[in-house]
């Protein structure tokens, strides 16, 4: 766990270009035109990354799955909508209470919309996060019910992973016969989370939400840096990293895990 913790801070941007400049600079002192190039490296692919047409072109890079057309397809056998938890806000001030991140609150608008259209029940995942340790699922249900009238019908309480999510889910659904889902997530993160689900035993349904767009090369404000570029570059850049790393190495991180893997055989 703590391996992955780092490389997922320092791996990903902005982190991993201020090492690449940092580490640049210090062989400088014994290799200048070496180091000079890795620092400049390092610069030139931070300001690369946080801009809105570069990292959009990383974010289309990731997604595998188009838009969920509901009007044109059925359901079918899909009996629950799945929604992968992102993060919250502990005791938002202006509300009193905990809140969900802009993340979370866009996963969830897109899962009150499917619902609407299909009438299917919702699971929320995630367990206990930030310094409250309060359950994620528990904030999202709250803010799906005051926010959009809508109760959700199944919580998983216990994940801090995707793969935690998927099975922690599996716990929940197989035993009521429930293997076919709409899986609910951010373009960038579905690839990852289809193929865990899929491990757990689930038939995926991919809905995902919030993709990437199109900004034209030709508008020079496209190409300087933005704050919410950079976000969404660190993001894929995760996403690319867990798809390295369950590569070669199955995603079971301790003995809780691995004892229920039977849901992926």
């Amino acid at each position: 766990m703590l391996m992955r913790m780092l490389i997922s801070i320092w791996l990903v941007p902005p982190a991993l270009n201020i090492l690449m400049i940092a580490g640049g600079y210090l062989i400088s002192r014994w290799y200048f035109r070496i180091g000079a190039f890795i620092s400049f490296c390092g610069l030139l692919s931070l300001w690369l990354l946080a801009t809105p047409y570069f990292s959009n072109l990383l974010h289309k890079s990731i997604e595998q799955h188009a838009p969920l057309a509901l009007q044109n397809r059925q359901p079918g056998n899909v009996k629950a909508i799945v929604v992968l938890g992102a993060s919250h806000f502990d005791l938002a001030p202006e509300y009193g209470v905990s809140t969900p991140t802009p993340d979370a609150l866009v996963r969830l608008h897109y899962a009150a919309n499917l619902h609407n259209k299909t009438g299917l029940p919702i699971m929320l995942t995630g367990g206990p996060m930030n310094q409250r340790q309060e359950n994620h699922s528990e904030v999202l249900s709250e803010s799906l019910k005051s926010q959009f009238g809508i109760n959700a019908k199944w919580l998983e309480r216990k994940s801090s992973t995707t793969w935690q999510n998927a099975i922690f889910s599996a716990e929940i659904l197989h035993p009521l016969g429930i293997k076919d889902v709409l899986l609910v997530t951010h373009s960038y993160h579905m690839q990852r989370a289809v193929n865990l689900f899929e491990m757990a035993g689930f038939n995926v349904t991919a809905a995902p939400t919030h993709f990437s767009t199109h900004f034209d090369i030709r508008d020079w404000r496209y190409l300087m840096p933005d704050t919410s570029a950079l976000k969404v570059s660190s993001s894929v850049f995760h996403e690319y990293l867990g798809l390295a790393w369950y590569h070669f190495k199955l995603p079971v991180g301790d003995q809780n895990e691995a004892n229920i893997r039977l849901y992926a055989q």
